[in-house]
């Protein structure tokens, strides 16, 4: 190859158009990945402060799977829903615990093989509505585990709970509502439990 063969190359300064092009798109860029920086910080900020300082309490232990839990409003007691880590496995189980680490007042059933056939489950959405009810007798009491989101009222609304009532005629209801925040997968148990008619709902 003869050196007259070879072009020459050319360096042209860059214009100030180009120049300023460059500088928006590095600017946008810089600003977009600053933009979800703060967008990500800002949900975990936010989490932090949906949880509290303190983690949501849980009667579960940490090989199970906490399917509902919460702290009492008003009293140092526990609600949890727990159940074995896969719900459809031939070992499954579930079991409603009431009261404090280390000091339950109530386990329910206390056999776990084939613990879920004594609950039953009640579903009710439409647009902005959601209820949720997991129910079970024992000794005559009703317990009926409750969440519930009216997204009509203003401002939206979501309460969590359980009702116990004798099952008997003309029995007293009484309600225990859970502080928030709480844990709330009941939406898990779908299709695991049957949904029956609940008149609540």
């Amino acid at each position: 190859m003869t050196r007259s063969s070879l072009l020459p190359i050319r360096h042209t300064k860059p214009s100030r158009v180009m120049l300023k092009s460059a500088g928006y798109f590095w600017h946008n860029a810089l600003a977009l990945q600053a933009g979800i920086l703060l967008l990500l910080a800002a949900a975990c900020a936010g989490n932090a402060l949906a949880a509290g300082e303190k983690p949501i309490p849980s009667l579960c232990s940490s090989s199970e799977r906490t399917i509902f839990s919460c702290r009492i409003a008003g009293a140092q007691k526990v609600l949890s829903l727990c159940s074995s880590p896969a719900l459809r496995a031939p070992e499954r189980y579930l079991q409603y615990r009431f009261g404090r680490a280390g000091a339950l007042e109530m386990q329910y059933p206390l056999q776990k093989t084939r613990s879920f056939e004594v609950f039953s489950a009640g579903h009710y959405f439409r647009a902005q509505v959601d209820r949720r009810r997991l129910s079970f007798s024992n000794q005559g009491v009703r317990y009926t585990v409750f969440s519930d989101f009216e997204g009509e009222e203003r401002p939206a609304q979501a309460e969590a709970g359980v009702t116990i009532s004798k099952t008997q005629q003309g029995s007293r209801e009484s309600t225990l509502r859970c502080k928030a925040p709480y844990v709330d997968h009941l939406a898990d148990l779908d299709e695991i439990i049957t949904p029956e008619a609940d008149p609540s709902l």
